[in-house]
């Protein structure tokens, strides 16, 4: 394990602050060219809303995921690495479908 907290858990943080940083985004400035392609139909109104709100509910569970993969560093560094790949599987998945539904 690498000697600093920062060297150890830095990125995983980071992480979890842009992921924060873009439920901001989509909560409360409805962005949602920030985190959709720009080829993409433009949503408005009640749909709009319900993608952001489906989308920064993603978000939430990566941050949460990436904060759990810190916490579980301490106990055991496999379950981390297993914990990562499972929570970044579910992610592409949901996002996917998330992608298609307001295609």
């Amino acid at each position: 394990m690498p000697s600093g907290f920062w060297d150890a858990f830095g990125i995983p943080l980071l992480i979890t602050a842009a992921c924060l940083y873009y439920m901001y985004r989509l909560l409360v400035l409805k962005d949602v060219k920030s985190v959709r392609s720009k080829t993409k139909r433009e949503l408005k109104g009640a749909e709009k809303d319900a993608f952001c709100k489906e989308a920064a509910r993603l978000l939430a569970f990566f941050a949460a995921g990436s904060v759990l993969a810190v916490l579980s560093a301490f106990i055991n560094p496999a379950m981390t690495l297993l914990l990562i790949l499972a929570v970044v599987a579910y992610e592409v998945m949901q996002w996917k479908k998330l992608d298609e539904k307001y295609r």
